[in-house]
């Protein structure tokens, strides 16, 4: 892993990783090529999935306090498995919006209690569920879940609309209406 790195970026990185007066670590270049230096290697999301903004939103979303936990509380957001969203696509005749999202991931925390409303307002008329893709990262991959959040807009087994990144409790309605029962196309709705 050493050899890979040209030998004046290598030897920069062991000369702030080692020196001690210099923290390397507080330095945003230094950074990772002393870990690199070190053979640490980068720490990534185990599942590949990324959303551009995530690392950027996760202060913001944490300071808001509400997250994907805070909407399976009440069972109105139901988190499933990749098996049990087999087995509930065979057994509901209702439309049902898929969230695929992550604990880290701070735009699908500040989704969460958007998706959690809507769940409230289409109670009898739509099956709100989400899957955690670390923990069910095959289907994230099948399904083609490269962004989060994405939710896809199920009816009769056959995917209908996707949408990546999170939205309010009002355009969440509208896609809805939409994709389920023959509403306007909105404005934002992603091709």
């Amino acid at each position: 892993m050493l050899r890979s790195l040209p030998a004046g970026l290598l030897a920069f990185a062991l000369l702030l990783a080692l020196h001690s007066s210099v923290d390397a670590f507080h330095l945003p270049l230094a950074a990772p090529l002393a870990r690199t230096a070190r053979g640490l290697a980068p720490q990534r999301p185990k599942t590949g999935v990324v959303h551009p903004g995530c690392s950027l939103h996760r202060l913001r979303a944490s300071a808001v306090g509400t997250g994907a936990a805070n909407a399976e509380k009440d069972g109105l957001v139901e988190k499933i498995t990749a098996e049990e969203l087999e087995f509930t696509l065979q057994d509901t005749t209702e439309p049902l919006i898929v969230d695929f999202y992550t604990e880290w991931c701070g735009p699908c925390k500040l989704l969460a209690p958007q998706l959690k409303m809507a769940a409230i307002e289409l109670k009898d008329k739509v099956k709100v569920v989400k899957i955690d893709t670390d923990e069910n990262p095959e289907l994230a991959t099948a399904m083609n879940v490269y962004a989060l959040p994405t939710m896809l807009f199920i009816n009769n087994g056959e995917i209908i609309k996707r949408h990546e990144g999170p939205l309010t409790v009002q355009k969440l309605m509208k896609a809805t209406e939409h994709a389920f029962f023959d509403g306007p196309e909105p404005d934002f709705w992603q091709e």
